[in-house]
């Protein structure tokens, strides 16, 4: 009797075994469920020394975000120097005479920049008061404070005729103000980008588009790439490919706490951010962590 029932719990042990075996290899793997927690794959992932974190930080239209200050206005380039940022970014537009003024959107009111001569907007005012700022006054304004760099961006203009005129325009006027080498273009334009490299062989050169890999940049002479983020998580090896081949990576809008730690921690050269201030408490605390 004894035999028997030890024999009973051996067969039942043995198709337990068999009927979990058979269902292990029928559970599918977690893979998609892993892509949709994490914002890239663990494998790609880079994470930076605390000794080696030099992500420098670019005010995105100048420091605006705060009292006395606008979007792409003269005070938001001096306050972004005065909190002791690496670089400020500005927006250019030509008007239809040919001026450079520093405007992100293509329209001022009711006023289409290109195609609206400069004396038609020259006294329009931002929301600090301050009238629009012609590219000579930030130019002249960047180069009293002595210690802050430039993302210039040239916005595509409505003719590859009015491209090249703006790269131009605006390649000139730094190259009199001196600024050749506090300057970094940037623009969403390919051409403009090719016609600033052809012209502009000293100042680096950066495209916005993110459609192109490092070593296409490379070739074409760009001196970095300037790509909004959801682009460079989806291509994490391209921080490692750039960098491999010289070419700087900068990533664009950066202003949540946990969006600044990630990117850090991948290496990027520099992040344009909307909140200087707090990438600079997030850095210092990287930097200070085990």
């Amino acid at each position: 009797m004894k035999k028997n029932y030890f024999w009973l719990i051996g067969i039942i042990l043995l198709t337990v075994t068999i009927i979990y075996s058979c269902k292990k290899e029928d559970i599918p793997s977690c893979e998609c469920e892993k892509e949709d927690i994490p914002l890239c794959n663990k494998e790609d992932s880079i994470s930076t020394p605390v000794s080696d974190i030099n992500t420098k930080i670019i005010a995105h239209r100048g420091y605006f975000n705060t009292p006395g200050s606008a979007e792409n206005s003269l005070t938001s380039l001096i306050k972004a120097s005065k909190i002791g940022v690496f670089g400020s970014e500005c927006d250019v537009y030509i008007t239809l005479d040919g001026i450079p003024v520093v405007h992100h959107d293509g329209f001022i009111k009711e006023f289409g920049i290109q195609n609206t001569n400069y004396n038609v907007i020259q006294n329009i005012k931002l929301a600090n008061g301050e009238i629009l700022p012609t590219l000579s006054q930030y130019l002249k304004t960047l180069k009293a404070l002595d210690d802050i760099i430039l993302f210039l961006e040239i916005k595509p203009h409505n003719s590859n005729e009015r491209n090249m005129r703006a790269a131009n325009i605006v390649s000139t006027m730094v190259k009199e103000e001196e600024l050749e080498n506090r300057v970094v273009y940037i623009s969403f334009s390919l051409d403009i980008c090719k016609e600033l490299i052809r012209i502009s062989p000293k100042t680096p050169v950066g495209y916005l588009n993110g459609d192109l890999k490092p070593l296409e940049l490379k070739n074409l002479g760009f001196s970095g790439l300037c790509y909004y983020y959801p682009v460079i998580i989806n291509n994490l090896n391209w921080i490692c490919e750039a960098k491999e081949i010289g070419l700087s990576v900068s990533v664009w809008t950066i202003n949540s706490q946990e969006q600044m730690e990630y990117f850090i921690k991948q290496g990027v050269d520099f992040v344009i951010t909307d909140e200087p201030i707090l990438l600079m408490d997030v850095i210092n605390n990287c930097k200070q962590s085990n």
